[in-house]
């Protein structure tokens, strides 16, 4: 019975975290609609103004997006390809915020080949985006990734206004217990969503760090 009992417990647990799993996918695929549409509506833009080599540009830089989010259904990709799907993700922003955006990806190739969750930079490159360099009206960005402690260490970073010490601790403790991020529960998704994910499939989430400035 005791056997039977943990085999029943296990499988339950299984269960549990293939419907959260299936939960986390639908989360993300919600995500990025409204990403979606500013960017058909920009590359119209473009073609509107005949600026027909950065429409090119911006078409294959979205593909590229796309092909990597998907990724035939899987929820692990080679670093290398993460890395193409930031920098595809950036590059498509970078036309629509100009020279109010810097960026740098600095991830070590050695990595390349290493394996890893998919669609994990991005929706932090996002944040830091619209949470960082926007409201400070411009900025830099700074993906890095590197090999630490015989696994790996990936930072996205900004010098935006930052979060004061009090908001901080408001945004560790949200993802601690999964509420919103926002008082209203709007925003903050793709944050969240990435916790949930590198909790779920890793045992471990987000490491947060911020400095207020004026």
């Amino acid at each position: 019975m005791a056997e039977q009992l943990g085999a029943l417990i296990h499988e339950r647990v299984e269960q549990e975290k293939t419907i959260k799993k299936a939960e986390l996918r639908a989360l993300q695929a919600q995500i990025t609609p409204h990403f979606m549409y500013n960017t058909l509506e920009t590359i119209v833009w473009l073609a509107e103004e005949g600026r027909n080599s950065e429409v090119v540009e911006m078409t294959m830089a979205f593909t590229g997006f796309l092909r990597i989010s998907l990724s035939r259904g899987a929820d692990y990709i080679t670093v290398e390809r993460e890395e193409q799907h930031v920098a595809n993700y950036l590059q498509i922003q970078s036309v629509r915020y100009g020279s109010i955006m810097r960026y740098t990806i600095d991830i070590d190739p050695a990595l390349h080949e290493r394996y890893m969750l998919k669609i994990v930079l991005q929706p932090l490159v996002e944040n830091a985006i619209y949470h960082g360099i926007k409201r400070r009206r411009g900025g830099q960005i700074t993906v890095t990734g590197r090999r630490q402690a015989g696994g790996m260490y990936f930072a996205v970073e900004d010098n935006g206004m930052g979060m004061t010490p009090e908001r901080l601790a408001e945004v560790r403790a949200s993802l601690q217990n999964g509420a919103p991020l926002d008082p209203d529960g709007k925003g903050g998704y793709g944050l969240r969503n990435v916790e949930q994910r590198l909790r779920l499939y890793y045992g471990c989430g987000l490491t947060i760090e911020s400095e207020y400035r004026h």
